[in-house]
C-alpha cells in the first residue's frame, strides 16, 4: 500500500511479493486501523486464476450445537472448504433453506471437488446446492436495515456457541473459520442481552448500525482491549494532532 501521514509525509509498506516483511507489519497496521492512522492513497491487490469448478455442500441441522459437531469432525480429518458459513434458521429461510444450515464450498479441479464431498460425506450429511447464496451472504453485513446490526469477533472454538446464544430474533450467519458472527435484530433491547454472551465466550462486538441515539451514548468497538493502551501511543506516534478521523476508532481514537 501507499499512504499519506497526518503530517503529509509520503509511505509505503508491504510490497508485490509473497514474502517481504522485515520487522513490523505496517502494511496491515494501516488497513486494519480504518482511517485514524494515515490516508490510503494506493493498493496493490493478488489476483487468484478462477477454479476450475465450484461446488457446494449444504448440511442441515435442528441445533447450532449439532453443527458445531459436525465442523469439528470435518475440520479434524482434514476436509478443508474454500469457505464455510453458518446460516440460523432465519437467514436460511431468506435462502430457501431450512434449520440451521451449514453451507461448505470447495474449488478446484473437478477430481478434487468430488474428492472433498466424498470425504465430506463420512462426517456429515450433506447435499450439493446448485445455486448456493453466495453472493447475498457476502452482502449480508452490509444490507440497509434498521435495529441493530453487530459482529462478533473471537476464538473460532466459540462461534457455534455464540451463534446459538444470539437465537432472539433475526437472521445471523456465522463464519466458524474465522471466529465471526454477523447479527441484524429489530430488538434494539437485545443489545444488552448480546454483549453479555459475546463477553462469555471471549468475543468482543462491534455495533456496526444502530439507531443514532444508541450510537451517540455508546462505543461501537465495545470494551477496550488490553492492547489499548499501545495503540493510543501509535496513535499519537503517527498522529500527534489527532487530525485522522478522530473518535473513530476503538476507545474513541
Amino acid at each position: 500500500v501507499e499512504a499519506i501521514l497526518a503530517d503529509g509525509t509520503p509511505v509505503k509498506a508491504g510490497g508485490r511479493v509473497v514474502k517481504n516483511v522485515a520487522g513490523y507489519e505496517l502494511m496491515k497496521l494501516l488497513v486494519g486501523s480504518m482511517g485514524p492512522l494515515a490516508v490510503l492513497t494506493r493498493v496493490f491487490l493478488r489476483l487468484r486464476a478462477l477454479p476450475d469448478d465450484v461446488t457446494t455442500a449444504c448440511a442441515r441441522f435442528t441445533r447450532a450445537s449439532d453443527a458445531a459437531e459436525a465442523w469439528r469432525a470435518i475440520a479434524e480429518n482434514g476436509v478443508l472448504p474454500e469457505m464455510a458459513v453458518l446460516l440460523n434458521p432465519d437467514a436460511s429461510a431468506r435462502h430457501g433453506l431450512t434449520d440451521w444450515a451449514l453451507l461448505l464450498r470447495f474449488e478446484g479441479l473437478r477430481e478434487e471437488t468430488r474428492g472433498a464431498l466424498k470425504d465430506l460425506g463420512e462426517h456429515a450429511r450433506a447435499d450439493v446446492l446448485p445455486d448456493a447464496p453466495w453472493d447475498a451472504i457476502r452482502d449480508f453485513p452490509v444490507e440497509p436495515a434498521s435495529g441493530l446490526g453487530l459482529r462478533a469477533s473471537g476464538p473460532p472454538a466459540g462461534v457455534f456457541r455464540l451463534a446459538e446464544a444470539w437465537q432472539d430474533g433475526g437472521p445471523l450467519q456465522a463464519l466458524p473459520d474465522a471466529g465471526l458472527v454477523y447479527s441484524r435484530t429489530a430488538d434494539v433491547e437485545a443489545l444488552g442481552h448480546r454483549l453479555e454472551t459475546a463477553s462469555a465466550a471471549s468475543a468482543s462486538v462491534t455495533l456496526e448500525r444502530a439507531p443514532r441515539e444508541l450510537k451517540s451514548g455508546t462505543d461501537v468497538f465495545g470494551e477496550r482491549p488490553e492492547a489499548f493502551p499501545l495503540m493510543e501511543r501509535i496513535k499519537r506516534q503517527l498522529d500527534p494532532k489527532g487530525v485522522l478521523s478522530p473518535g473513530r476508532f476503538v476507545g474513541r481514537l
